[in-house]
């Protein structure tokens, strides 16, 4: 995965590595949407242009290969990073002078498209017939997970669903039926997932959980999932706070919807804070556990033991959390130097030098994967977010920085920044 590097006067100084892995996927995107919040943060500063350059480049490579028949959430969020670029670059934005007429109009189209794929994935992929009646209506994490719903499903399809509706699309005729629909899918996953006594959300659901799909991870009374795993609970806690941010820019901040997203977000805040580990300031994998927590076994296998670790992708996105939903008056402010201590502690934790010449830096500790079910038919076991076979730990030895690592701590170090303008 990679981008070109522009300088700001749109000049491409550095090509795309022949390696690269670069498509249009949520970890590319999440990192895309990152770099596109800095340039907007910052984008009368003239070196946010060459950002702003790089990122033009990916959108307009994939503009026309927006899945529209849905099928996945993950594969559409990526779109998010064509409303900024829109914004931009349409008549009378910021760099409309700076760009080819085109941009905006292929970023219109990337936007067209998304409200296509999200409403073919709210037709054919939301869950209709099920035991627990409250769930009718979720949607889908993917076509081959049916009837189950993930942690990160409302940061993939639900917060992408609330800007475009501030982008003045619609999905069920309304804004007003458009956010009970987006209120709602938040409104299921805690329904089932939340867990009172940990004071976290179990990593995802099952509305059949008696049938073969599902069988190997779901509870077959309650549907949810073991475990708790932390980067789980960050996409859904970051959700929370950009769809409350919608709801503020939409001025539907005074409604039921609001009140009870907001609720959710202060109780999942509350509960990620207690398990925050007091030397760094981080969080580990399975966040509820601490660093004595080790797994020898995983489905009957014997293996070499892995002890639960200080995961940097989690880390980064509870901190951008907690300090956005600070900024917005959505959090108290008594998580502040909790957050101030837990950037200096991923910093210290977690950024490493490359070794080159030009002080390179990469983003160590992260899990390069997890999930439920599927082909390896994962069991979401706590050995599994240790052992399992596309759980892997981004180590030192490699020295290469992990997407969805490096997505998250943009919008960390971006959230850090605006708490501190005087740094």
């Amino acid at each position: 995965m990679g981008f070109p590097g522009y300088l700001m006067d749109g000049t491409m100084e550095t090509p795309l590595p022949e390696n690269s892995k670069t498509k249009f996927d949520y970890v590319p995107g999440l990192v895309a949407k990152a770099a596109m919040e800095a340039v907007d943060y910052y984008k009368q500063e003239a070196w946010a242009r060459g950002v702003y350059y790089s990122i033009e480049w990916y959108a307009n490579k994939y503009f026309d290969k927006i899945p529209t028949e849905g099928g996945s959430l993950d594969d559409l969020n990526s779109a998010k990073v064509y409303i900024p670029i829109y914004d931009l670059t349409k008549e009378g934005g910021l760099y409309a002078n700076f760009c080819s007429d085109s941009t905006a109009i292929k970023s219109q189209m990337a936007i067209d498209a998304t409200v296509k794929g999200l409403k073919a994935h709210i037709e054919k992929y939301s869950i209709k017939d099920s035991q627990f009646e409250e769930a009718r209506g979720g949607m889908w994490h993917k076509k081959g997970n049916p009837n189950e719903m993930w942690l990160d499903d409302p940061y993939m399809g639900g917060a992408l669903m609330a800007q475009l509706v501030n982008h003045g699309k619609t999905f069920t005729g309304t804004a007003e039926g458009d956010w009970d629909f987006i209120t709602n899918q938040f409104n299921i996953i805690w329904s089932y997932l939340w867990n009172n006594e940990k004071h976290l959300l179990h990593h995802g659901f099952s509305a059949t959980p008696k049938e073969p799909e599902s069988a190997c991870w779901a509870d077959p009374e309650t549907g949810r999932s073991q475990e708790f795993w932390a980067r789980a609970e960050g996409w859904f806690f970051l959700a929370l706070v950009d769809v409350l941010e919608e709801m503020q820019k939409g001025k539907v901040d005074t409604t039921s919807n609001y009140t009870i997203l907001r609720q959710h977000l202060n109780e999942l805040a509350a509960g990620i804070a207690q398990y925050q580990e007091q030397r760094t300031g981080c969080w580990y994998q399975l966040i509820d556990k601490g660093a004595g927590y080790n797994a020898t076994e995983y489905k009957g296998v014997e293996m070499a033991p892995k002890y639960n670790y200080l995961e940097s992708s989690a880390s980064a996105l509870f901190i951008a959390s907690y300090y956005k939903g600070m900024r917005l008056g959505l959090l108290d402010t008594d998580y502040k130097a909790m957050c101030d201590k837990a950037y200096r502690g991923f910093i210290e934790t977690f950024v490493v030098n490359d070794g080159t010449p030009f002080g390179g830096i990469d983003i160590v500790n992260s899990c390069r994967s997890a999930g439920l079910g599927g082909k390896n038919k994962r069991d979401g076991s706590a050995p599994y977010y240790l052992l399992g076979e596309d759980v892997s730990r981004v180590t030192e030895r490699e020295m290469l920085t992990e997407g969805k690592a490096l997505g998250a701590f943009i919008l960390a170090a971006l959230e850090y920044e605006r708490a501190h303008p005087d740094e």
